[in-house]
């Protein structure tokens, strides 16, 4: 059964759970991640899947356990394997070709009366902006007491659409997930936050004594039940069980009651994303004393505004040279970035645009020309978004757009100014990777498209025989792309490479003419 979300999908989620995240709401926030585009958020993912099994009109789910193994994006297909159905059991999983993203199992018991659901104009919840998480997070003995209603109309249209009553999950039951979903993601960790896994416990029990503490935000109380018996509003108590430094994950457990009823025991496993906290610029001068070495130089760097490319930008221009900086959507960063240069006594312009864009490129080249007529360095840095990807049917797609991005960032700026190049007899650094010598099992796009461009880079090479042509293979940095547990042990300091990639091209080149692969990025 396939399975494909839009933009539209996240917006009723995020109207009816209250949850705004920035990490599925705002494109650009979602670029400057390590996943590089919006996510899907995890508890519209487990309900989309429920929707996927078959209906139990005289049933409910007693118990729930869901594992988010990997996160969704917007406009890919994914598919519904519905692993066992059993007369209590049912156990599914959201495939991405070969990959499963998730997996929910749940156990199911006889169906009880139904609860009416009757929830205030507007929902009820205690924040309309996600919190804000020191680093390093103190999360212990953290506990939240508070009220919590879906956005009636949202809520009604989501439960409709996924026909979630008839799959064993009444109104009061649902509202508690998506309870979880605005808990995670805008409490308890807040901006930060992704899901890991979900345990819910949805079987009858006395309501559990509502436990009052002071929090780090000031929450609204429960409304009492209405004449009717009707649920208003949930009352929950979530307090933080662990946290594990070494993953970054919290483990959260909360206690949903409409009173007088108890409604679930949920325990949330969230990934707190780790912070990049970049270095202060002085970090360089350790790294490459400031000078005029550069001087009357003009550089272009592609992909600018931050990583790698911010601070090829900042030690080029510590060493005199005038830096044109692309970017396309990181308006900010790219502000901060000229500012810190300028104060530093640097220049730097902004050239805002798609470096796939001829038109762009030609505009660059006008800009170039209009400030004399060559242009000393060319630096090939912006690639695409990268995500972990499969060599299969559902995945090959995906693979060809993002080996015909990347090499468009690259190309497209060669061939509209590498003549300029030439005419100043001055330097091509394309921005590979040391993933050619050591491939990733799950980056085939990556690896493909950095040995594409080192081709590419090794024939213009060979028609511009002025122009000092380097290959720079980088080692795994620390940036937002890298900013997991397991990726930032061993990862670079992205200043580090960045001053000895600018070390070099003060240097002499060691055989003249010939391609330089350039690996050596210790201090």
């Amino acid at each position: 059964m396939e399975l494909r979300f839009n933009a539209d999908a996240l917006e009723v989620f995020a109207l009816a759970s209250h949850d705004v995240n920035p990490l599925h709401m705002s494109e650009g926030y979602a670029r400057k991640t390590a996943y590089g585009a919006r996510v899907v958020f995890g508890v519209l993912g487990l309900l989309e899947c429920l929707s996927r099994l078959r209906p139990r009109p005289d049933q409910q789910i007693e118990q729930l356990s869901v594992d988010f193994l990997g996160p969704m994006f917007l406009a890919v297909r994914y598919d519904v394997e519905v692993v066992q159905e059993t007369a209590d059991r049912a156990k599914a999983r959201v495939l991405d070709g070969r990959r499963a993203v998730l997996r929910l199992s749940a156990r199911y018991g006889p169906r009880a009366e139904p609860t009416a659901c009757i929830w205030p104009a507007g929902g009820a919840r205690s924040r309309t902006v996600p919190f804000e998480l020191a680093d390093p997070p103190a999360l212990e003995e953290r506990e939240l007491t508070g009220s919590y209603a879906p956005h009636p109309a949202a809520f009604a249209s989501l439960c409709e659409r996924l026909d979630l009553d008839a799959r064993g999950l009444p109104a009061a039951q649902a509202a508690t997930l998506l309870a979880t979903s605005y808990l995670t993601g805008m409490e308890l960790p807040g901006t930060r936050a992704l899901l890991s896994a979900i345990r819910a416990d949805f079987a009858p029990k006395p309501a559990a004594t509502a436990v009052e503490t002071l929090t780090h935000s000031t929450l609204a109380k429960a409304s009492p039940p209405s004449a009717g018996g009707a649920v208003e509003t949930l009352t929950h108590h979530t307090r933080v069980e662990s946290f594990d430094p070494r993953f970054s994950l919290l483990t959260l457990v909360s206690s949903f009651t409409a009173p007088p009823a108890s409604l679930a025991d949920v325990t949330a496993s969230v990934f707190v994303r780790p912070l990049v906290a970049r270095s202060a610029p002085e970090a360089l001068d350790l790294l490459l004393p400031a000078s005029r070495r550069l001087e009357g130089q003009l550089a272009l760097v592609t992909g600018a505004s931050r990583g790698l490319g911010a601070w090829l930008a900042e030690a080029l221009a510590s060493q005199g040279c005038t830096v044109l900086g692309s970017y396309l959507h990181a308006h900010a960063e790219i502000e901060a970035l000229g500012a810190r240069i300028a104060a530093r006594g640097g220049t730097f312009v902004t050239v805002r645009g798609d470096a796939r864009d001829p038109a762009w490129c030609a505009e660059v080249r006008e800009t170039v020309l209009r400030r004399g007529d060559r242009l000393d360095l060319l630096i090939c840095n912006a690639c695409p978004p990268l995500r972990g990807l499969s060599i299969e049917p559902a995945a090959v797609e995906r693979i060809n757009t993002y080996i015909a991005e990347s090499i468009a960032m690259a190309t497209v700026p060669m061939a509209h100014l590498l003549d300029l190049v030439q005419r100043a007899e001055g330097a091509l650094v394309v921005i590979s990777s040391q993933a050619v010598t050591a491939p990733p099992a799950e980056w085939p796009h990556y690896v493909a498209a950095k040995c594409a461009l080192e081709g590419i880079a090794r024939s213009a090479a060979r028609q511009h025989p002025r122009v000092r042509t380097i290959i720079a293979r980088p080692p795994r940095m620390l940036t937002d792309l890298t900013s997991t547990p397991l990726d930032r042990g061993d990862a670079t300091p992205v200043e580090t490479v960045a001053a000895s990639l600018t070390r070099h091209l003060l240097s002499s080149p060691e055989a003249p003419g010939e391609v330089e692969v350039w690996e050596a990025f210790a201090t």
